[in-house]
């Protein structure tokens, strides 16, 4: 079965993780916020850069929200591992960072018996 969902530049991310939302398990708030952290990461090609105070900021501006906000959803993502702690800082789980061809992004999904 194949699903092809129409996005746009501004959306493409939100609309990835509200596609596998099912396995994140991510309020609407940890949503946006891990997709603007992630278009950040696409644009830079870099998880480092991702999550940084210039991001935070930019996101706290962006979604007019307060940096005690952002900061208790930076540390929900974490508790959901949706983030992850490397050696320098916080990344983005890279089992959540999309695989992208010409600008698309591909989900597959395999379900397996356990």
């Amino acid at each position: 079965m194949k699903f092809n969902i129409p996005v746009t530049n501004d959306n493409m991310y939100f609309r990835y993780l509200s596609a596998i939302n099912g396995m994140l398990n991510l309020s609407n708030k940890e949503t946006l916020v891990l997709s603007e952290f992630l278009k950040y990461h696409m644009e830079y090609k870099d998880a480092e850069v991702a999550i940084t105070p210039v991001t935070r900021k930019r996101v706290q501006e962006k979604f007019e929200m307060s940096p005690y906000n952002v900061n208790n959803v930076v540390k929900n993502l974490t508790k959901k591992k949706a983030l992850m702690k490397s050696e320098k800082s916080l990344v983005i789980n890279p089992n959540v960072i999309p695989k992208t061809f010409d600008g698309q992004i591909f989900v597959t999904f395999n379900f397996v018996n356990i």
